[in-house]
């Protein structure tokens, strides 16, 4: 496996099976789903199936609901990748929302409260994704701030003139993208577990 990119039409990656050299194409986001999809190809190709066909196969496989899921609303690029709860997932969708975001022109928009079950680990990694959000992002929405000092600290002190917002809600993040996003804007939506955990704890 080699040549690995996400574009801004999903992932691209050249695989060797048999003294040969396939060109896949994927319309699913993401570096990490490489390894998945390499071992896709060589399991279908060792039951048998021509791989010609898996190549053609999975140029329709579909996005994964929640997991960095791309989709149109109106004239907007949201990315939905509501079920991510760890760092490196995190970073790389900052990433294709930039991607996307360069392309088609508009701005890089991240909706966030954070990750959960860090442990002694939440202030340092947040801290680093705060500074990766302020160097990919144009709007950065923090919901919860109380619970995420270090991330809205490395956006102030990385990009001092980054647009910050800080949310009390989820639903409070949201109202304001359907009432301030442009056409061609791109909208991450990190991770909504920290919503899911109060939810269950007010219960």
């Amino acid at each position: 496996m080699q040549d690995v990119q996400t574009t801004p039409q999903g992932l691209t990656l050249s695989l060797t099976w048999c003294g040969m050299t396939y060109a896949l194409q994927v319309p699913l986001f993401g570096k990490h789903h490489a390894d998945n999809v390499a071992l896709a190809f060589v399991a279908a190709a060792t039951l048998g199936i021509a791989p010609e066909k898996i190549v053609y196969a999975l140029r329709t496989v579909p996005q994964i609901k929640h997991r960095l899921e791309v989709k149109k609303q109106g004239d907007m690029t949201l990315i939905d990748d509501a079920f991510n709860s760890n760092p490196r997932g995190f970073a790389e969708a900052v990433d294709v929302m930039a991607l996307l975001a360069s392309a088609g022109q508009g701005r890089a928009i991240l909706v966030t409260p954070g990750l959960v079950e860090l442990g002694e680990r939440h202030d340092q990694v947040h801290h680093d994704l705060g500074v990766h959000a302020a160097q990919k992002s144009d709007v950065v929405l923090a919901i919860a701030p109380d619970r995420i000092p270090d991330f809205i600290t490395a956006i102030q002190q990385t990009a001092p003139g980054k647009t910050l917002l800080l949310m009390p809600t989820m639903a409070a993040a949201l109202a304001w993208v359907r009432d301030n996003a442009r056409a061609s804007d791109v909208v991450l939506l990190e991770n909504d577990l920290p919503d899911l955990y109060e939810a269950r704890l007010s219960l």
